[in-house]
């Protein structure tokens, strides 16, 4: 007991007359607790909580390349993602999104949304559970059809008062860049649960406030109109090694079959919608560690990737 109390008296009078150096160690510590503090709360969610889908392990993103242009992560156009619906056999199905902004008028009251323009299986291919109403059915996919809305439960609650009777309900939506607007009937509710886990890079907000199915026929489009952020449900005891041998395949079919190709040395590539969201929040990690040590707050931190999403939403849609 002696010999304890006389190694701590030494070491307090050791770290009292270096003073520099237990306020640098203090800081250091201080520091390494906040880092592990902000990187746990970034990448939780990702590492160790699942995705909230059914089967996720079995959900991909499909991507292009075309490394000439410098692009890795491409989004697909729409004769490109009937390829793959007509060509693959180790897929059960493919779903895409593309997301715009446009304004709500109920009431005479305008609200600008975030909206996302789906193929009719988006939302089912995430096992999303309306709170009332439906998802949508093939039949509301295409051009000239009934417009049909599923909306967010906090615009319901915030716009419609939570009430039954919207569904069923004429809204009318102003279109934004590269959507056409128009009178839609709501079909569903979405749950305040469901969120969208896709890669910053994809400009796919995590929240988005209404769907509705593409109003256009996506087999017809320009093979060069790149704009589809694209997921793939594997068959059951396919391996992602497969699938991506499969589409790769798929991709250099329709590259010796269209001359649009030539130029572009265009690819498509499969990742693990899992797989990928983990491997970008461990890179994120390697990049917030240094700005935590430095200093950084959370709220700096949050501020950083905010506007990287941002930027990277502004990028993708100027590039089509």
């Amino acid at each position: 007991m002696h010999s304890l109390i006389t190694d701590l008296r030494f070491t307090l009078r050791s770290l009292w007359s270096n003073t520099r150096v237990t306020m640098m160690a203090g800081l250091t510590l201080a520091l390494g607790i906040g880092a592990a503090t902000v990187i746990l709360s970034v990448t939780k969610g990702v590492l160790l909580d699942p995705l909230p889908y059914k089967d996720s392990d079995r959900l991909t993103l499909i991507w292009a390349e075309m490394p000439q242009s410098g692009f890795v992560r491409y989004p697909i156009s729409g004769p490109e993602l009937n390829d793959l619906r007509t060509r693959s056999e180790l897929f059960e199905e493919f779903a895409s999104i593309w997301t715009t902004v446009g304004a709500l008028i109920e009431d005479d009251e305008p609200e600008t949304v975030r909206l996302g323009l789906v193929t009719w299986n988006f939302l089912s291919i995430l096992s999303a559970a309306p709170v009332i109403g439906r998802t949508f059915a093939p039949e509301e996919e295409g051009a000239g059809v009934a417009k049909a809305v599923l909306i967010s439960e906090a615009l319901w609650k915030r716009r419609f008062g939570g009430e039954s009777s919207v569904l069923g309900k004429a809204v009318r939506i102003d279109g934004g860049w590269g959507f056409r607007g128009g009178t839609y009937t709501v079909v569903g509710v979405l749950p305040s649960s469901f969120r969208l886990v896709m890669p910053s890079d994809s400009g796919v907000a995590t929240e988005l406030h209404l769907f509705v199915p593409f109003a256009n026929d996506l087999t017809a489009g320009p093979r060069g109109l790149y704009y589809l952020r694209t997921i793939g449900r594997m068959r059951p005891d396919t391996t992602l090694e497969q699938a991506r041998q499969e589409v790769h395949a798929i991709g250099e079919q329709i590259q010796s079959e269209f001359p649009e190709y030539d130029a572009t040395g265009r690819a498509l590539n499969v990742v693990s919608l899992t797989g990928d969201a983990v491997a970008r929040a461990a890179q994120r990690r390697e990049e917030i560690l240094p700005r935590t040590a430095l200093g950084a707050s959370k709220q700096q931190i949050a501020l950083q990737l905010l506007m990287e999403s941002s930027c990277s939403f502004s990028r993708m849609r100027g590039s089509k």
